[in-house]
């Protein structure tokens, strides 16, 4: 059902541009939007790569594992 909303809003707004013969702003904000989310995306991809990196040396360095036990007495409950 959002996702009719979603849809909905989409093309009213396309369908109102079109009618103030303002579709070339669309057409700009679209590509803007895309060039944006291309951009968060790949820092967003970095910043996991870069932590996944970390936590996967304390797993095989058996941190996690004393981590884990340090904080089962507070986790049990």
């Amino acid at each position: 059902m959002v996702n009719f909303i979603w849809l909905l809003m989409i093309v009213a707004g396309i369908v109102t541009a079109m009618m103030n013969g303002k579709v070339e702003v669309v057409t700009k904000a679209i590509f803007e939007a895309g060039e944006q989310s291309i951009t968060l995306i790949l820092g967003i991809a970095a910043i996991m790569m870069v932590w996944m990196g970390i936590l996967k040396l304390a797993e095989d360095a058996g941190l996690m594992k004393a981590l884990a036990r340090l904080l089962l007495p507070l986790i049990k409950r």
